[in-house]
C-alpha cells in the first residue's frame, strides 16, 4: 500500500474531517545522452565567443535578457531576489477519488 506524503485535516466549523496526500502519477522519464558515434564518449559542451574567437567556461556566463536585437540587460542573483514571488499557503480541493 503506498504511504501518504501528507496529512491534516479539513475542518468547517464544529466538523472536522482528516486528510490524507498520496501520489498519483508516477513520472516515467526517458533520457538519453549525446555520445560520439565513433567511439561512445560523451561530448563536452564547448563555449565559443565570436566575437573575440576565445573559449570560456560556464563560470564567465551572465544572465541578460535581450530588449531589442543585441541590446541585453545584466541580471545578477541580487537581482532575483529582489522579484516578489507569491506563495499560496493553502490547497484547492480538485475532487475526490475512491481509494481502490
Amino acid at each position: 500500500m503506498a504511504r501518504a506524503f501528507w496529512k491534516g485535516a479539513i475542518s468547517f466549523g464544529m466538523v472536522v474531517i482528516p486528510v490524507k496526500m498520496y501520489v498519483a502519477t508516477e513520472a516515467h522519464i526517458l533520457s538519453f545522452h549525446m555520445l560520439h558515434k565513433k567511439c561512445l564518449t560523451r561530448p563536452r559542451q564547448v563555449l565559443h565567443c565570436e566575437k573575440d574567437d576565445e573559449y570560456f567556461s560556464s563560470k564567465d556566463t551572465v544572465r541578460g535578457y535581450e530588449y531589442a536585437k543585441e541590446q541585453f540587460i545584466v541580471l545578477d542573483e541580487e537581482d532575483f531576489k529582489k522579484v516578489p514571488v507569491k506563495t499560496a499557503h493553502s490547497i484547492s480541493i480538485q475532487g475526490f477519488v475512491d481509494a481502490a
